[in-house]
């Protein structure tokens, strides 16, 4: 990795990033690097005020939990970034892969046919699952109840220009998005899509399974060259 830290101790030391066509040579060793602009999204957990640290450097941020954050960096900031006393941690985003498994075996392995008998009164009714994997074929009818969507919210990190609260990147999707865009039939147009099919996959045994669920779905976004999401992405959803 580019950071060693010795964590108890809070002591961290900073390597200079190895050059661009080095770094393209490994699977891990570019990804949360933004080409265009030159930033780096860099996973910390830190200590005080996250906003002082941001004006005094000057980088974006999304605060999580626990004093952990996301944030986005010049290259050249970094060690300053390093040095800062409020930062306990700092570490590169890694890839993400998914794997692929038959919808059919694995709904018989789950047990879920003896779980869905009437008797066990199992519907998941007023229960909200969430869903972070490639999106969701929101117009699948699985996730309809006649004119009713079960898809309660989708946050899209792919598309720009309508983030959730306190979020910087992506696009919010509310139910009523998305019943108003059924009601336009064929001509509607959300800016939303499964590119793999792996989340409405997901999503499906999930609607299956739970037949009074609703559905949060968070389509995870790549970052940089990468093609697969990154732990940064995951850790924001």
């Amino acid at each position: 990795d580019v950071f060693d830290f010795e964590g108890e101790a809070g002591f961290k030391v900073f390597y200079n990033m190895p050059p661009l066509d080095e770094r393209k040579k490994g699977l891990d060793l570019n990804v949360g690097y933004m080409a265009e602009s030159g930033d780096w999204e860099l996973i910390i957990k830190h200590t005080g005020n996250l906003e002082d640290l941001s004006d005094r450097l000057g980088f974006s941020y999304v605060e999580l939990l626990n004093g952990y954050g996301i944030i986005r960096i010049k290259s050249e900031l970094i060690e300053a970034l390093t040095n800062s006393p409020e930062i306990i941690y700092i570490d590169k985003p890694k890839s993400l892969f998914s794997e692929s498994t038959r919808i059919i075996e694995g709904f018989q392995a789950s047990c879920m046919s003896f779980l869905k008998r009437e008797s066990n009164n199992l519907t998941g009714s007023g229960v909200l699952v969430s869903v972070i994997d490639s999106g969701i074929d929101y117009k699948h009818p699985v996730f309809w109840n006649d004119e009713m969507t079960r898809i309660f919210e989708i946050w899209d990190q792919t598309e720009p220009g309508n983030p959730p609260p306190h979020y910087k990147t992506g696009t919010l999707i509310t139910r009523a998005d998305i019943e108003a865009a059924n009601m336009q039939g064929a001509n509607a147009f959300l800016p939303t899509y499964d590119a793999t099919g792996h989340g409405t996959a997901v999503a499906s045994i999930i609607a299956n399974c739970s037949l009074g669920a609703d559905l949060l779905i968070v389509k995870l976004n790549t970052s940089g060259d990468g093609a697969f999401p990154t732990t940064a992405s995951l850790l924001m959803a």
